[in-house]
């Protein structure tokens, strides 16, 4: 079973050749005993489900969340979502969480130019997009993002919200005020509706650290 926030494919073989079933009847139970899908594997054995909502962002990807049955002809089988030995991601070299199938806030965000001056204006513009479980999106136009500005000793400077234009950006204008403190400034954009599993780090839901800006003494 490969399950996606798109789709469940179902693969049903043989235990004693290999071979694909046909015609097998599968099914997707949930812990609460509810047949949310039902299928049949065509000549290669294979079923595919519509999207379901069977796991949600905050759980971990190991937790037990749902099974797959297979029957044809008095026989049944049947594995659950927490059977991965031989294919956890690590074996793979890769990362998996299950709050990646929400829209990710992408992107970059720049400046003018690298250093500025006290009583300068800052003149920021951001490109932004939805990384999607479709793929690579546009962010709709008049969407709020909440913007925070921090200085080199982690104080933040500047909080405001700026809406995307039609183009899937956003520009503002800061003024760096006196008394700022030298060094890099970081810049991070989130959208305030963006969904947070708990103890998923912000920057997996759409805090984005961008290149660092310089403040020169006046």
């Amino acid at each position: 079973v490969k399950g996606s926030p798109q789709s469940t494919l179902v693969f049903v073989t043989r235990l004693d050749n290999g071979q694909p079933v046909a015609d097998a009847k599968v099914t997707i139970v949930t812990l609460d005993n509810k047949q949310v899908w039902t299928g049949t594997t065509n000549g290669d054995g294979v079923a595919l489900s519509p999207a379901l909502a069977i796991r949600k962002p905050g759980d971990d990807w190991m937790d037990f969340s749902y099974l797959v049955t297979a029957e044809k002809n008095g026989d049944i089988a049947y594995v659950c979502n927490t059977w991965n030995e031989g294919i956890e991601p690590w074996s793979f070299n890769i990362t998996y969480s299950l709050w990646e199938n929400t829209n990710i806030l992408r992107g970059s965000v720049f400046t003018d130019r690298g250093v500025y001056k006290i009583g300068e204006d800052v003149h920021f513009k951001a490109i932004l997009r939805h990384d999607t479980p479709a793929g690579i999106s546009m962010i709709p136009p008049g969407t709020s993002l909440q913007v925070n500005v921090t200085d080199a000793r982690g104080k933040t400077v500047d909080t405001r919200t700026v809406t995307t234009s039609r183009w899937s950006s956003a520009e503002w204008t800061w003024t760096v005020p006196a008394g700022s403190t030298l060094g890099g400034y970081t810049v991070r954009i989130k959208t305030p509706t963006a969904p947070r599993a708990a103890n998923t780090p912000a920057t997996e839901v759409g805090w984005r650290r961008l290149p660092r800006r310089g403040v020169s003494q006046a």
